[in-house]
């Protein structure tokens, strides 16, 4: 625990989710103040006293935004306190404002039993380099779902492509085309159509696909006469 000097004050950050843990002796009068980061959250400054109860701690925050927290020991003796971040064993663990955590460090967040965890910002945000299901899988709900795609349609023949969505082409003369794909199984559904204004004079629809470990090859009715583009999509079970 830090340590507030008697008669004197003490200022640190305090994170957004963050609470502070005061430990006052016997009757010993303390207030402190909450400033904001932000300024045009200055209204939500908050002052506070307390004389303590006569053994034991009390806890305040998390205030849902970041900012400094200064606490001011009025008596002749040292106060204690630490900052208290959630130990996700709660039934729920919720995040509001702005956080940050740059450096290298991995944060799990593992709540137990029923407990959840909520990102709460308040405009719409971006989730990026995230892996999201990769160990268990739950249902997904989107307003909007975009998928990247790779156009390789300009070089007919076999391509590779480590998207789940992708155009390629089959070149004239060809019935098929393969996709190198780091993604694809012989469980992966693989979904392909012919995409362009004038239709092949032979080749003019998708027949079968055959998906493998690290490819799939996408079959037309016949050979083409001339390149056919097709849009792919995988899905990976």
């Amino acid at each position: 625990m830090a340590t507030v000097a008697a008669r004197s004050s003490s200022s640190f950050g305090l994170y957004s989710f963050e609470t502070v843990q005061i430990t006052p002796t016997f009757n010993q009068p303390c207030r402190w103040v909450f400033e904001p980061n932000r300024s045009e959250n200055a209204s939500q400054k908050v002052l506070s006293r307390s004389y303590g109860p006569e053994s034991g701690n009390y806890v305040v925050g998390a205030f849902g935004i970041p900012g400094t927290m200064t606490i001011f020991n009025d008596s002749d003796s040292g106060l204690f306190f630490q900052t208290l971040q959630p130990t996700m064993t709660l039934g729920a663990v919720t995040f509001f404002g702005n956080t940050s955590a740059t450096s290298a460090t991995t944060h799990t967040f593992s709540p137990t039993g029923a407990g959840t965890v909520t990102i709460n910002p308040a405009t719409a945000g971006s989730i990026d380099n995230m892996s999201i299901g990769a160990t268990t899988r739950r249902a997904g709900y989107f307003t909007a779902f975009a998928v990247s795609a790779n156009d390789q349609s300009g070089t007919p023949g076999n391509v590779t492509s480590n998207n789940f969505h992708g155009r390629c082409a089959i070149a004239a003369g060809a019935s098929s085309v393969t996709v190198t794909n780091t993604f694809a199984t012989t469980s992966v559904t693989v979904f392909a159509i012919i995409n362009q204004a004038t239709a092949d004079a032979t080749l003019t629809q998708i027949v079968r696909m055959a998906p493998t470990a690290g490819s799939f090859t996408i079959y037309g009715n016949a050979a083409a006469t001339g390149n056919v583009v097709v849009d792919w999509m995988l899905i990976s079970f």
